[in-house]
C-alpha cells in the first residue's frame, strides 16, 4: 500500500512494473484507489486481485473512519 499524503506515488509506477508488482493500493487521506498491472502499465480497478470479495467502498470507508 502506498500512502500518498505528501506526494503522489504515480512517478514510481514504472519501477513497480519493472519489479512485477501486481497490485498497488493508494490512499491520499481522502480517496482510495487500487491499481493493477496490465501489459506493463497500471490501471485503476474496482476490486483487488488479492481480495476480490472485499469491495473498494468498504476499504475506503474503513480508511476514512481510522483517518
Amino acid at each position: 500500500m502506498e500512502i500518498d499524503i505528501t506526494s503522489s506515488s504515480e512517478n514510481r509506477f514504472e519501477v513497480y512494473a519493472d519489479f512485477g508488482v501486481p497490485e498497488i493500493w493508494r490512499y491520499d487521506g481522502k480517496s482510495f484507489r487500487i491499481n493493477i498491472l496490465q501489459n506493463q502499465e497500471y490501471v485503476t480497478v474496482e476490486r483487488s486481485l488479492a481480495f476480490p470479495n472485499l469491495p473498494i467502498a468498504e476499504i475506503s470507508s474503513f480508511l476514512q473512519q481510522v483517518g
